[in-house]
């Protein structure tokens, strides 16, 4: 039994060694681990703090440089603003210009196309006159012409008639020549 004991024992011994062993083995790793997760964890800090300094100096820079770029965004869209304005004001004063031009071009032309159209008017009403006048002259003329061609033909007439009384007179002066000649013969 004594045996027995003293293995138990002795197991109990090497089963309490290999425990302690283990358990020195698996404290020195965790703390081993603990030292190498604090170190990588104050590396990973420290990282993130110069990280986090250079966000800050680049925002600040960024911040003042964006500052000025803006001021200078602003001041070129100020500029190109104004600009504009004033070639706008420009173009439109121009067609202003171009408008009372073409009205006053329209004006002179109206003023141009009455007055020809008074002359024109005025012309016609000439011409009407100068049409009646030659209308009247012509009836006239007509008349004259007419008159002329009756008292014509009277003169024809009479002379038609003269001549057939002449004619007439001549045949029994030689119808009495002849009864004339004949009875003395």
């Amino acid at each position: 039994m004594s045996r027995i004991e003293e293995a138990a024992k002795k197991r109990d011994e090497k089963t309490q060694e290999f425990i302690n062993a283990t358990k020195s083995a698996l404290d020195q790793k965790m703390k081993i681990h603990t030292e190498k997760h604090e170190e990588f964890l104050g590396d990973l800090i420290s990282k993130v703090k110069d990280h986090l300094e250079i966000v800050d100096k680049h925002r600040q820079s960024t911040t003042e440089s964006g500052d000025k770029m803006t001021e200078e965004v602003r001041n070129s869209l100020e500029e190109r603003l104004r600009t504009a304005s004033e070639q706008r004001e420009e173009h439109l004063r121009k067609q202003l210009e171009r408008l009372k031009e073409h009205a006053e071009s329209c004006a002179r032309v109206r003023e141009d196309n009455k007055q020809k159209l008074e002359k024109l008017q005025i012309i016609q009403e000439q011409i009407q006159s100068k049409l009646k006048d030659a209308e009247n002259r012509r009836s006239i003329h007509e008349e004259k012409l007419k008159s002329k061609l009756v008292e014509h033909e009277k003169r024809c007439e009479m002379a038609r008639q003269k001549r057939e009384q002449l004619l007439l007179e001549g045949n029994q002066q030689d119808m009495e020549k002849k009864t004339v000649t004949a009875s003395s013969g």
